[in-house]
């Protein structure tokens, strides 16, 4: 009896070591493979798939990459320096009467950081390391951010902006006055932010109106929800209340140019800008590198065959369309190196980014998945 089990577990013993064995070549085997597949740096990439791959998964992507300038980063995030005078100098650009800054020293010592607020306003304006919130009128916010936020996963603006809004002057301030105002606010509280690629629009009650009545059934399902709930009615009537500007900055990190959603933490600023003067505000931190290295990426190729894969892998409950790509720089990476939020090593990396659009009850539904461009692995 001792003799057979003990050559049941010499057996077992055999078996496991084989299956590692063999866990450890595909192992090596996808990674020889990712390593294959790397395209030397100042190489051009390209890619254009237009195929359906099954009766519920299609492929149209097309783009071309350049790959000269492509590095790994590690950013750490940079504390806003929030002091009683410099809160006060940021609350000059707004409409408070009382600008008095008074800290939340109780706040600050549970969370390791410091939190002011203006006196009396603790609900509108607050201040802190990682950032600062203006909040004036969330009714308001609440309501006009339905006619200009973007309602895929990430996008702040939605893409109409150009077909309903420009940028003319409304009848209490001119854009450019607007324009001057938002900047100026961010220029005092220190934030960092791309000028090519910040962007801003004008939305007076006309186009408002229009942009309202071409969409009318996404109106009517928010108002039936609130309604549902007991709250009051979220579809505020435009006429006299002479429009909104909304402008979005989004965050630089030396010359790198983050995407929106690509990293932990808020990667943008914006204000809302109504005849109240500035009734909303967001403003994160800066950031800033510690190290960086030049690196090459693995060809798309091997990003889209395992998302494929995953798919294949999936019970799909409707149609999957995978419809564009993208090359961006996305965290990979994060280590925390102390006690406070922002005590944080964030890994910078070129990331595939596929826009897929996914069926769910009978409508297309925009996403996207991310591939770290250099290891080739998933990241969400």
């Amino acid at each position: 009896m001792k003799k057979e089990r003990r050559e049941w577990r010499r057996r077992i013993k055999k078996s496991i070591f084989t299956l590692l064995f063999l866990m450890g070549i595909a192992g090596c085997s996808k990674q020889n493979q990712v390593e294959k597949n790397k395209v030397k740096k100042g190489e051009t990439i390209s890619i254009s798939v237009s195929e359906e791959i099954s009766p519920e998964i299609k492929v149209d992507i097309d783009g071309e990459f350049k790959t000269e300038d492509l590095k790994k980063y590690t950013v750490t995030p940079e504390p806003l320096p929030v002091e009683k005078d410099w809160v006060e100098g940021v609350a000059k650009y707004l409409p408070f009467q009382e600008k008095t800054a008074v800290e939340d020293k109780s706040y600050g010592e549970e969370y390791n950081t410091r939190l002011f607020y203006l006196k009396g306003q603790e609900n509108r304006f607050s201040a802190q390391k990682s950032g600062i919130h203006v909040s004036i009128d969330p009714d308001f916010y609440e309501n006009c951010e339905l006619y200009y936020h973007g309602e895929g996963v990430y996008p702040f603006f939605n893409d109409e902006m150009d077909i309903y809004y420009d940028k003319k002057d409304l009848t209490f301030m001119t854009y450019q006055e607007a324009e001057t105002l938002s900047k100026s606010l961010l220029k005092q509280a220190g934030f960092t932010y791309s000028q090519e690629r910040s962007v801003g629009y004008s939305l007076n009650e006309d186009s408002l109106e229009s942009y309202r009545s071409s969409h009318l059934e996404r109106f009517e399902s928010i108002r039936n929800w609130w309604e549902e709930n007991q709250i009051a009615d979220y579809i505020e009537n435009w006429r006299g209340t002479g429009g909104f500007y909304v402008f979005y900055y989004p965050l630089q990190i030396g010359s790198l140019q983050i995407d929106e959603g690509s990293m932990r933490g808020m990667t943008y600023a914006h204000v809302v800008i109504n005849r109240d003067w500035i009734v909303r505000a967001n403003i994160p931190c800066n950031y800033k590198v510690v190290e960086e290295a030049d690196t090459e990426v693995v060809h798309p190729d091997i990003a889209l065959e395992r998302l494929l894969q995953m798919y294949e892998n999936t019970i799909l409950t409707g149609k999957i369309r995978i419809s564009g790509i993208d090359l961006i720089f996305g965290e990979t990476e994060m280590k925390v190196i102390g006690k406070s939020d922002l005590d944080i090593l964030q890994v910078i990396s070129p990331c595939w980014r596929f826009l897929v659009q996914m069926e769910e009850n009978g409508e297309m539904v925009d996403g996207e998945v991310l591939y770290d461009a250099v290891t080739g692995k998933q990241i969400r």
